[in-house]
């Protein structure tokens, strides 16, 4: 009594009055593992009780935690809110944390946000997702490898990693390795197929994967959504946080050695819960497709390898990388590699964005860029739909009613009567989400035999700056580009 401000109390109890003693100088601080130590007492006794822990009877085992010290009115206040006005730990994060290895090490008292942080967890088995890149840079394909738990020496060293890795390459098929790894995580996987003597060459850390098979160059990373420990927990948590949503990428084919023409063709890209992905679209030749794939963590924001096997599989592909990135948000690397041995042409992709697109512009009109070069068929180019009116209501797209084409068989002629000019059937929808367009049109021919043919032209584009740009696709026939361009 009497001696407040000439002694100075420092308490390992929290007390419920810690934040009044702090200002009146009664005590001057307070410290300890408050939440922790008990806490994590109490999870590691459940695992080893439920049998969820290997190989540390008789063993000592050092555990870090959370240490907290508390000396001023401002530190109370974060105390308060983290500890007082809100538990710790959410109802997540106790699931997350009771599944960690109790080998695992938390670093605590770094920021968990470094993947060269990460070490590897030799008690626990992992997931590495990655890519196979050729010599021109080029998406060539995806792998995935496993490792499984190490097995324990008698100086209670790790040894003996197993792995297996299962490559898809376009073009090829899949491939599938098994093989072992030292204690510096290295190694060499064989095929299982006795006929294949390929090898993959392969370095582990606690965070990347890198390595070589025949001629390409392999790259990838853990992965994180497994949540083994707080710091994969953290990373994959931000990596949801920042980019789960739904992104449009537009393709544009390019080739004067084939009739596909020039044009833009959306694929969407969903990024959901977990890091899972899923891209879809349908290429110039009016090729679908539909991929799943897995984010990879990386410093600084994620990568998404997307490697589509194409035209039965083993006769092309289309690969590339999705990039995103904390400081120039979400991009498509020029990685890409789209090959068709049935038809040759080049490709670039370019991001257009994600969410919320440019508003279209009433007023706007369809048009195409060019007639369809069509083999041993000729198309009446005066009956394609050329400068339709495209009205904007709400979020959808408007295109005048016509009358029926009708075609007159007697002398293989056709006839559009509207007053609208020719739209030739054209009908168009719009999603705001994503920015794309899609619709059709009819297209009328009379082959080399005189025998005429309808044909329905299948449109797919995207929106740039208030403006569409995309394609109109005859499958197995021809394409061409189409805009819609504000007057």
């Amino acid at each position: 009594a009497g001696k407040t401000g000439k002694i100075q109390i420092v308490s390992t109890d929290f007390l419920p009055d810690l934040g009044e003693r702090l200002k009146n100088g009664s005590m001057a601080g307070q410290s300890g593992g408050h939440y922790c130590d008990p806490l994590f007492a109490f999870m590691m006794t459940y695992n080893a009780i439920k049998g969820n822990y290997k190989d540390f009877e008789g063993k000592f085992e050092d555990v870090n935690f959370p240490y907290l010290y508390v000396s001023s009115p401002a530190d109370y206040g974060e105390y308060e809110k983290y500890f007082v006005e809100k538990l710790p730990y959410t109802a997540e994060e106790f699931v997350v944390n009771s599944s960690f290895s109790i080998y695992a090490h938390w670093q605590w008292e770094d920021d968990p946000e470094s993947l060269s942080d990460l070490e590897y967890d030799f008690a626990s088995a992992h997931v590495y997702d990655g890519y196979l890149l050729n010599d021109e840079g080029g998406v060539a394909g995806t792998i995935q490898l496993k490792t499984s738990k190490a097995k324990w020496d008698k100086k209670e060293e790790a040894t003996n990693v197993t792995a297996s890795a299962t490559i898809m390459l376009l073009g090829e098929g899949t491939v599938r390795l098994k093989g072992s790894l030292d204690d510096s995580l290295s190694g060499s996987l064989a095929p299982t197929k006795a006929s294949d003597e390929r090898e993959l060459s392969v370095s582990l850390t606690g965070s990347a994967m890198e390595g070589d098979f025949d001629s390409y160059t392999v790259v990838g990373a853990r992965n994180l959504f497994g949540r083994k420990t707080y710091f994969d927990y953290v990373l994959s948590q931000g990596t949801e946080d920042n980019w789960k949503g739904t992104y449009v990428a537009a393709l544009r084919a390019e080739s004067d050695e084939s009739s596909l023409g020039n044009g833009y063709l959306p694929l969407s890209i969903q990024v959901k819960a977990k890091g899972k992905a899923r891209v879809a679209g349908t290429l110039p030749d009016g090729t679908k497709i539909a991929y799943s794939g897995q984010m990879e963590v990386r410093d600084g924001g994620c990568v998404l390898p997307v490697a589509v096997p194409l035209y039965s599989g083993k006769k092309g592909g289309l690969g590339f990388l999705v990039e995103f990135s904390d400081e120039d948000g979400v991009s498509v690397s020029s990685a890409s590699e789209w090959s068709n041995t049935a038809i040759p042409f080049t490709s670039a992709l370019t991001t257009i964005g994600a969410g919320a697109v440019s508003q279209i512009v009433s007023g706007s009109s369809f048009a195409l860029e060019g007639g369809f070069d069509i083999e041993d068929i000729e198309i009446d180019e005066s009956l394609l739909p050329e400068d339709v009116e495209v009205t904007v209501s709400g979020s959808k797209w408007r295109v005048p009613k016509a009358d029926r084409v009708k075609f007159v068989k007697d002398d293989a002629a056709y006839e559009v009567q509207t007053e609208y000019g020719n739209t030739a059937g054209l009908a168009l929808s719009f999603n705001a989400k994503t920015g794309t367009f899609r619709g059709s049109f009819k297209v009328f021919g009379v082959t080399e035999a005189g025998k005429s043919k309808k044909y329905t032209a299948a449109v797919n584009g995207v929106v740039l700056d208030g403006e569409g740009f995309g394609t109109a696709t005859v499958k197995k026939v021809g394409a061409v580009p189409v805009t819609v361009k504000a007057e």
